[in-house]
């Protein structure tokens, strides 16, 4: 039955998504050949023609920001529907547990958050191959970005060796958890809202969220300062006494404890999330 609710959740949400990824990439191509041809011909154009095409690269940048905030309204507004608006007492008369509804829907949200972070690298990496201007050689795209990239990751290479192989995926791994969190912390926030307010529960999740956030990054804050005063003179002196490949052991395990971190605040939210579902819900 998961395997249903979450190709129902998928399905929903690719009849939507993909009006957004075609609207990136087109937006994407229109911004990348208006600044190339701003690049091209800035010195033969009136300066006031190329400011303005060259200021299209500042609403691109809102138009990739407006592109996610749409994908987040539509995943969570999912979420929100099928638990707590009209629809939610159709979703509870399923014959499926409730944790199994909350795993699909958790699931369904990282998947899609995985794929717009994905869309969004693939229009960055195509606007910079098409904005740099054509050359004899490279008269429609210029791999001038990818030349410079492979520049980077040969001296990343060159410093960090085989410990390179390990970095990525931690990295991969410490997005992925806290994408995870997010996604538990919406989850919770929502739930938390319908719980206690009959009334404009999503104002109310919304609020709980914002209060929640500004709690956590004031603790957050705190806690670095907290721990770069303690820590950073030992720590300093403890990277000091180390060899190279020590300290690229040292780095690869901090990776993993803010990983653990995350992964640990999911479980916390989640397991909150689950329980208000299971005993204190409030569809009135």
């Amino acid at each position: 039955m998961f395997r249903k609710l979450l190709k129902y959740d998928l399905a929903y949400v690719w009849r939507w998504w993909w009006i957004v990824a075609v609207a990136l990439v087109g937006a994407t191509l229109l911004g990348a050949f208006l600044l190339r041809g701003t690049l091209a011909a800035a010195e033969e154009l009136q300066a006031l023609l190329a400011i303005v095409c060259g200021l299209y690269f500042v609403p691109y940048v809102l138009a990739m920001g407006a592109g996610t905030l749409v994908t987040t309204i539509l995943l969570y507004w999912r979420f929100y529907s099928h638990f707590f608006s009209d629809q939610g007492y159709l979703t509870f008369t399923l014959p499926v547990k409730r944790r199994t509804l909350l795993l699909s829907k958790i699931c369904n949200e990282l998947i899609w958050h995985v794929a717009q972070g994905i869309l969004l690298v693939l229009c960055i990496l195509l606007f910079f191959l098409i904005a740099p201007p054509a050359t004899a050689e490279y008269p429609v795209i210029n791999p001038m970005l990818f030349q410079a990239l492979g520049n980077v990751f040969s001296a990343l290479w060159e410093g960090f060796g085989a410990m390179l192989l390990l970095y990525v995926p931690e990295l991969m791994l410490l997005l992925l958890c806290a994408t995870l969190f997010q996604i538990c912390l919406v989850h919770f926030c929502i739930t938390v809202g319908a719980v206690i307010a009959k009334k404009w529960k999503l104002l109310a999740g919304i609020g709980i969220y914002y209060g929640v956030n500004s709690v956590l990054s004031l603790a957050t804050q705190l806690l670095f300062g907290l721990a770069g005063g303690l820590m950073f003179p030992g720590l300093v002196a403890i990277l000091g006494k180390c060899t190279l490949t020590e300290g690229k052991v040292l780095f690869a395990m901090l990776f993993l404890l803010v990983t653990l971190v995350f992964l640990t605040l999911s479980v916390f939210f989640y397991c909150i999330t689950q329980d208000k579902l299971d005993h204190k819900l409030n569809l009135a």
